[in-house]
């Protein structure tokens, strides 16, 4: 070939390239994951599992030691009862023998007025006659006084005792028997979160720690990755973009897997992952990445791990 035709084809093979550098889209193989935290600082006490092990929903990952727990469930649990049978006692009422007792110092101050009134009256009488001072019948008016205050002290703590427990306080106890009912409930949640099972069906990718280990709370103790197979992450140029919706087709060639799988668009972002500011005009607007999830035919990538590099090349 002469060399006038060469350089006749090169900008035409260089147009090619940049062709396909603008239409593949990089990025990576990823799973779902689901990260199981810790509630308590308590140590680790069993492992069920191992890395890589498929478990299904409910299965028992790890346990932490729940000692603590047990004692504060057994407090709340007397706590509960405590005010329960408060309850039960203001709802009862009085004792019988309560009730008699009060019964009984009314009919003693009724009988101890009835003397003093009698005692009075005779007072008065012998005043009369002048065998009495003013003084003793003072003595004796102001004993008659006294035992009419004590018969009404006497009936009052009588009708108190009948009428009962008022509605307020069996309102108050009601609640505080409430309260106590959910606290138990807290700690039993609690108690159980400290038995860490898989919410759904998953893969256990990692388990950072070891028995015996005390994670502080919120660290991360176990991750899954769920779903029956991975998807591939995406960054879309603006001309890729615009030019992908919901639902694009794309072929995908995953690094050390023979073959390309084709895969649907799942998500696609409305707003670039990174904009810096010098980007939002001129050449370097082109830089902007838009990112996009795939997702592969049924059964297509479900033994795939996560983190592969993979590139996506939108099908029509």
């Amino acid at each position: 070939m002469r060399p006038t035709a060469l350089w006749l084809l090169l900008p035409l093979l260089l147009a090619a390239c940049q062709h396909d550098q603008t239409t593949i889209a990089l990025g990576t193989l990823e799973w779902d994951r689901v990260e199981l935290v810790s509630v308590a600082a308590e140590p680790i006490t069993a492992i069920s599992v191992h890395e890589g092990e498929q478990v299904i929903a409910g299965a028992l990952i790890l346990e932490q030691r729940g000692d603590r727990a047990e004692a504060e469930l057994a407090v709340a649990a007397a706590d509960l009862d405590r005010v329960r049978e408060q309850l039960a006692e203001q709802r009862a009422g009085a004792r019988p023998e309560q009730k008699r007792e009060v019964a009984a110092r009314s009919d003693r101050a009724r009988a101890a007025l009835k003397l003093a009134e009698d005692e009075l009256q005779r007072g008065l009488s012998l005043k009369a006659r002048g065998l009495i001072s003013a003084a003793e019948l003072d003595r004796l008016s102001a004993t008659a006084e006294l035992a009419r205050s004590e018969l009404a002290a006497a009936r009052a703590s009588q009708d108190l005792v009948l009428a009962g427990t008022r509605t307020e306080t069996l309102a108050q106890t009601r609640a505080a028997v409430a309260a106590a009912e959910h606290r138990l409930a807290g700690l039993q949640i609690t108690r159980g979160r400290l038995r860490h099972v898989a919410p759904v069906a998953a893969r256990i990718e990692t388990l950072p720690l070891e028995i015996g280990d005390t994670p502080v709370v919120g660290a991360t103790i176990a991750t899954l990755l769920i779903g029956a197979q991975p998807y591939a992450r995406v960054y879309l140029s603006p001309a890729q973009r615009a030019a992908t919706k919901i639902g694009s087709r794309f072929s995908v060639a995953i690094t050390g897997h023979d073959g390309a799988l084709m895969a649907r668009v799942r998500m696609l972002a409305a707003q670039s992952s990174f904009t810096p500011y010098y980007a939002l005009t001129g050449n370097d607007a082109n830089r902007l990445a838009f990112l996009a999830e795939l997702e592969f035919d049924a059964g297509a990538a479900s033994e795939l791990a996560a983190g592969l590099p993979l590139q996506a090349t939108p099908k029509p």
